[in-house]
């Protein structure tokens, strides 16, 4: 306490704790096709997006908890 006396409350706040970032990632391209791969210690899913040259990131997969791979094909 301060000569003052005690101030008024704060505003209360509350925090998220950041999801667990994906380890050992892996991506494996060959003709029209790409493989990915990672570690994830995390229980969240994981979104997949992708852009092409400077245009906006598009989102192309939500992945559930505990899968660690993903494959698309027909790209060009």
């Amino acid at each position: 306490v301060g000569p003052g006396g005690d101030s008024p409350w704060s505003n209360e706040i509350s925090l998220r704790t950041p999801p667990a970032i994906p380890t050992n990632v892996v991506a494996t391209g060959m003709s029209g096709r790409i493989d990915l791969s990672w570690s994830h210690p995390g229980g969240a899913g994981i979104k997949i997006e992708r852009r092409s040259g400077n245009q906006a990131f598009v989102q192309v997969a939500q992945l559930n908890p505990g899968v660690n791979s993903w494959s698309q094909t027909g790209l060009l």
